[in-house]
């Protein structure tokens, strides 16, 4: 069992009915996201400049339409390469496909964000420190 796995558990266990179904229903997405992001970079991975990292975060526990993905390139070069050359909208749009191929609510896909950001800038305004940068 994984540590999330625990802290799930233990904060369904503590929780009011409609929380638990939040919290269900949260996890259920988080499991048809994750695999779709995987899918996507293995599709886009001959593809130039390379994504560096990549995260999602929301509350699909009270809508699925409330889910933030990014794809992090290493440099500010590289996110503004991958702006010209199309993979930001290649990346857009199989992210949008494998979602929908995993369950994911079509009408959620239009609300959803879908952004870029580079590890150089994530560095410059927060220390490097996610948390700090994408709240």
């Amino acid at each position: 069992m994984f540590v999330d796995d625990f802290v799930y558990w233990v904060s369904w266990l503590q929780s009011a009915p409609e929380e638990r179904k939040r919290l269900a229903q949260q996890r259920h997405w988080d499991r048809v996201v994750q695999p779709a992001m995987k899918r996507v970079l293995a599709k886009t991975s001959n593809r130039e400049p390379r994504v560096f990292n990549n995260m999602f975060f929301g509350a699909t526990g009270i809508d699925p339409q409330h889910l933030s993905i990014w794809y992090i390139f290493a440099t500010d070069a590289q996110l503004k390469e991958s702006e010209i050359n199309g993979l930001a909208d290649e990346l857009r749009g199989q992210t949008k496909a494998e979602l929908q191929a995993g369950g994911y609510p079509l009408s959620a896909l239009s609300e959803i964000c879908i952004s870029f950001a580079s590890q150089e800038d994530i560095e410059r305004t927060a220390d490097g420190d996610y948390h700090e940068y994408f709240q």
